[in-house]
């Protein structure tokens, strides 16, 4: 995992950088697609662990498809309807991994000669996804186009429809220059104005909103910690589980489904908020409060944990299932934030940045976890302090006049 999430790191970023700057997504996607199919294969290879190692690297930088796509999104979607479809993405996601649990389950007892391969459980995942991505590599290369350039192409359209609607009221050419620069002092302000219908992602140049871009740097925090005590809960959880309640595999897959589960509800409750124009830092504030109450909890009940103690097991089911309720808004809500802060060109290396900064939260994740497993002092103290750092954040250091509208 840590293999696949230090390639990640760096080709997000690369690859994002890459977008932005030859904007053809559709040949990007195709290429870091070729990874992932090589590098599952490796995986179901796999006759030596080095094979396995190679196979996750190159799939991680086959994860640059993730940047590639998000970024597209934020270019080819208006700010009012892009928290809802970008977390219609996370929900596909998360969906995805509520059912890999049962998938485990399911492959169980596979054992079986392919070749000269031996497929069993373990290596099994390694073709079937490489199957998968070669359907989709044909699928993507027949039916998908650059969904922005058609976005940028409507813009355009409306544009050239409302000049000409202006023309024909008697509008001067003396008055051009007047409305261009009134059209790029209501676009600075799209972002505090709630009654502003000027979109924020229009050709404007980054020396005009400085303030907004590095007021959204500063959120690149919460969604590393938030990934970071996502992969310390879903690491401690087995151990915590066998040694204190002598519970094994199955019920741990149980738990995982309900957290799982109870990701996609906070993802539609999200899509929901969105669509009655609830503010995308209230959210966030809302999931940081839930988070904290989960670290405080999981502490004080840490703290009186001892061996075969079956009586707290439903304490500790709700504190994790508090926990996972909290991340995903986290998650979500700050990535469509940025996004409404940050230029339309700029989005692929947006993306990439903040894929680096998931992949340091899932590396650091469970060697923190695995390391105090049962030291809770230094298992949720210093989450803790970071949560409440990055919650207070906005409120201190940041000009709220730049979120009144996300």
């Amino acid at each position: 995992m840590e293999a696949f999430s230090l390639a990640s790191l760096f080709s997000g970023m690369l690859v994002g950088y890459w977008t932005d700057r030859s904007g053809d997504v559709r040949k990007i996607a195709l290429l870091m697609n070729l990874f992932q199919i090589a590098g599952n294969l490796f995986y179901f290879i796999g006759f030596f662990p080095w094979i396995l190692l190679l196979g996750r690297f190159i799939s991680g930088i086959g994860a640059g498809l993730n940047t590639v796509m998000y970024a597209e999104v934020s270019r080819s979607t208006t700010a009012e309807e892009r928290t809802s479809v970008l977390t219609c993405m996370f929900a596909l996601r998360q969906l995805s991994i509520s059912f890999a649990p049962a998938y485990n389950l399911a492959i169980a007892n596979i054992n079986f000669q392919l070749g000269g391969i031996r497929v069993t459980e373990e290596n099994f995942p390694g073709i079937l996804m490489a199957v998968i991505c070669i359907i989709f590599e044909f699928v993507f290369f027949f039916f998908y186009f650059n969904l922005s350039e058609e976005f940028q192409w409507e813009e355009e359209k409306k544009r050239r429809k409302a000049r000409e609607a202006e023309s024909s009221y008697g509008a001067c050419d003396s008055r051009t220059s007047l409305g261009e620069e009134l059209e790029k002092k209501l676009l600075q302000k799209s972002f505090s104005s709630p009654n502003s219908k000027t979109e924020e992602g229009e050709e404007v140049k980054r020396t005009q909103m400085p303030s907004t871009a590095l007021d959204g740097a500063k959120l690149d925090e919460p969604p590393l910690n938030a990934r970071e005590i996502y992969r310390r809960g879903t690491t401690i959880i087995p151990p915590v589980m066998q040694t204190d309640f002598g519970l094994g595999n199955r019920e741990n897959s149980y738990l995982y489904m309900a957290t799982g589960g109870e990701s996609l509800v906070v993802y539609v409750m999200v899509i929901l908020l969105s669509k009655w124009r609830i503010q995308d830092r209230s959210m966030i504030l809302c999931g940081s409060a839930v988070i904290v109450y989960a670290l405080v909890h999981n502490l004080l009940l840490g703290l009186y944990l001892l061996p075969d103690t079956p009586d707290l097991l439903p304490y500790f089911v709700a504190g994790c299932m508090v926990m996972f309720a909290g991340v995903p808004a986290v998650c979500v809500c700050t990535m469509c934030l940025i996004t409404k802060l940050v230029d339309r060109r700029a989005q692929g290396l947006l993306h990439g940045v903040r894929r680096a900064c998931n992949s340091i939260g899932i590396v650091i994740g469970p060697l923190w976890g695995g390391g105090f497993v049962f030291e809770p002092l230094p298992l949720y103290i210093l989450p803790l302090a970071f949560v409440l750092l990055y919650a207070v954040s906005p409120i201190l250091h940041i000009k709220t006049d730049v979120f009144d509208d996300v």
